[in-house]
């Protein structure tokens, strides 16, 4: 969990940049509303612990192999034996949202390191690999477009001191992430993905030979993203200094 927090010159919190790598499918594939579900639950319970007086930003870590422990694949079990309908994803997404909320507030209320001022450095990368046609769209009609030999993914980073915020286009799984950190001069760095929209998933180079959903999805042929990406930020960091 990584939380940094952002305060009034009297020490008052008035925002919390959260980090956390999981996705957010605790009420499971049937849910058809409109929810946070689990970082929105964890959000809202933060901003309610602070009296709603800070925002609480959730962003996403690496996730694309990350799901909560718990999830709920049927928003409604029907009567139980007292006769009553339970919705048991809503609950269960509470509980698991106040876990994470305790730890953001547990890890904001022992930071420790602060300054009075921030450098603030921020750059762009634009990185291209070649292209693989997902496995769940390989069968294609006659008349569809041929599918494109390469494909662009969108890298950001912003440097608040040496906290490196690593954005990324796309959900991207630990192990890529971890390739990050090891490279990094920069103790914190923070990997956010989704950023500037989605380009699916991206599993690092040696998961391309096990059938796992990650693989079986990416848009990215093998050999190519985990290494554009890892050198992309580290080129950026470089200019940085």
């Amino acid at each position: 969990m990584w939380v940094l927090r952002f305060d009034k010159p009297s020490g008052e919190p008035i925002a919390l940049f959260i980090n956390y790598a999981v996705h957010a499918v605790v009420l499971g594939g049937d849910n058809k509303q409109v929810t946070g579900d689990l970082s929105g639950t964890a959000s809202r319970w933060v901003e309610q612990r602070y009296g709603d007086k800070l925002v609480a930003l959730w962003t996403s870590g690496p996730a694309g192999d990350q799901n909560p422990k718990y999830m709920s694949w049927g928003m409604s079990w029907g009567p139980t034996y007292t006769g009553k309908t339970t919705e048991p994803g809503f609950p269960l997404n509470d509980s698991l949202g106040q876990m994470l909320g305790e730890e953001v507030a547990r890890v904001s209320e022992n930071i420790r390191s602060k300054t009075p001022r921030a450098r603030i450095y921020a750059a762009e990368k634009v990185v291209t690999c070649p292209a693989k046609v997902p496995a769940r769209t390989a069968v294609q009609p006659a008349s569809a477009a041929a599918p494109p030999e390469t494909v662009d993914l969108r890298l950001g980073l912003l440097m608040l001191n040496d906290i490196a915020l690593a954005g990324v286009q796309s959900e991207i799984v630990t192990n890529i992430y971890y390739h990050l950190q090891r490279e990094s001069p920069f103790t914190n760095t923070i990997m956010v993905t989704h950023n500037f929209g989605s380009m699916g998933y991206i599993p690092e180079d040696a998961a391309y030979d096990r059938p796992t959903f990650e693989v079986n999805a990416t848009r990215f042929a093998r050999g190519c993203a985990e290494g554009k990406i890892v050198g992309g930020f580290l080129d950026m960091m470089g200019q940085d200094h």
